[in-house]
């Protein structure tokens, strides 16, 4: 396992996945979190493979994927953070009739603002 100690965030944003077996199987890696400045573990359980080989194959499949993933710069934290943004529909609306505007006839938006 990957020792946290003496880390240096501006140098390495990720640990690379391995496969964790044991009881339950599991492909365990770690990344930098940006919004609370730390490093954390992420886990995709992969006990729902019954047969053993199968298991083996997909993890190995797995890790390559999340490895080729973060070298490339994803970031997990990142992208589960900003789907929690939410835009207000006012925001939307506005955003659309600047956009249409030009698009619109005068009759359609004058019957919009009744």
């Amino acid at each position: 396992m990957y020792s946290l100690e003496n880390y240096n965030s501006r140098v390495t944003h990720y640990f690379p996945a391995i496969l964790s077996a044991g009881k339950e199987w599991k492909v365990v890696y770690y990344v930098f979190d940006p919004f609370i400045d730390k490093m954390i573990r992420k886990r995709v359980k992969i006990n729902r493979i019954k047969n053993v080989a199968e298991r083996r194959k997909f993890a190995r499949k797995l890790i390559i994927d999340i490895n080729k993933r973060l070298e490339s710069g994803w970031n997990p934290c990142v992208e589960a953070s900003a789907a929690r943004y939410f835009t207000p529909l006012v925001d939307c609306i506005n955003t659309y009739f600047e956009l249409k505007k030009k698009e619109l006839e005068f009759e359609s938006i004058r019957d919009l603002t009744f």
